[in-house]
């Protein structure tokens, strides 16, 4: 009851659940995209491991005696979280919490002859050299993270998905004036951390929020045939940071009074280029003597 919103929650309810571009089949959003096709989309990693142990399930069920009902639950449960998760990978929540019905059903009748007794010694060595494999690998694996740290000084994050745009970031920083500031047209990927980078300026889009589709159109996956799809407002903007792939990123390159100013390639994927435009008269205004 405390939120500004408290009183309106049926406006809020609405827009929530009403259609939205970004929302529409195919989605550009990751997390709405089909869950088979993204746990094999490389680089494999532990998600293509989780959905073949959820694939695994109706056998460890059917090592268990269980009534009819129970076998027809656990069937309709599993059934109903794979189509799930088929049609959108952050619905693997919901597949898991709904074959852990029929998982317990199972462990229950599997186990229901045992008597109660701590783990033996191997198992519990077992157990704490796997957390120390994991503890150590994941130290390994986010190396990288580390040092993207920011500091009291730097506002940095350790972002992989921003890292192109933050090469960005940094070449606008050293050739433009430090009290620079403007609209920055972006996407919903980058958004958020401009928003925090770059304090002074402001971002068209934050992944954070729904935005109208006049703005959010310029994400949605079109045909190249497709017509009337917004671009995003690069009319109104100073500049633009945007992957080179975008469709506003051709208008930009052909437009009277942008240059764009610098190319940064992707990584890991090198189709995750991103870009800065300018406008002439904005850059003229901010850019640092020898950069113009």
């Amino acid at each position: 009851m405390t939120s500004p919103y408290a009183l309106l929650w049926h406006r809020v309810f609405a827009y929530n659940f009403g259609s939205h571009v970004l929302m529409m089949y195919p989605s550009p959003v990751s997390e709405l995209q089909p869950g088979f096709a993204v746990s094999l989309r490389p680089p494999l990693g532990p998600l293509l491991l989780l959905v073949s142990c959820m694939l695994a399930v109706p056998w460890i069920v059917g090592q268990a005696r269980l009534m009819g009902r129970e076998r027809l639950f656990a069937a309709v449960y599993w059934m109903l979280g794979v189509i799930a998760f088929g049609y959108a990978v952050r619905l693997f929540l919901l597949w898991w919490v709904l074959a852990i019905v029929p998982f317990g059903w199972a462990l229950r009748r599997l186990t229901g002859q045992t008597e109660d007794a701590p783990p033996r010694a191997a198992f519990r060595i077992v157990g704490l050299v796997a957390c120390l494999v994991v503890i150590s690998v994941e130290l390994i694996r986010t190396r990288d993270l580390r040092e993207m740290e920011g500091s009291t000084h730097d506002r940095k994050l350790p972002t992989i998905g921003a890292l192109p745009v933050e090469r960005v970031v940094q070449w606008l920083r050293a050739n433009t004036d430090a009290r620079a500031n403007g609209r920055i047209m972006t996407s919903v990927s980058y958004g958020s951390y401009l928003t925090w980078r770059l304090p002074g300026y402001s971002a068209s889009i934050d992944s954070r929020g729904l935005q109208p589709d006049s703005v959010a159109a310029a994400e949605a996956v079109v045909s190249a045939a497709a017509q009337g799809y917004p671009l995003g407002p690069w009319q109104s903007a100073d500049l633009a940071i945007l992957p080179v792939k975008f469709r506003a990123a051709a208008v930009l390159d052909t437009a009277t009074g942008w240059r764009r100013m610098v190319t940064v390639q992707g990584e890991p994927v090198r189709s995750d280029s991103a870009a800065l435009w300018a406008r002439s008269d904005w850059w003229a205004r901010h850019a640092r003597s020898g950069s113009r």
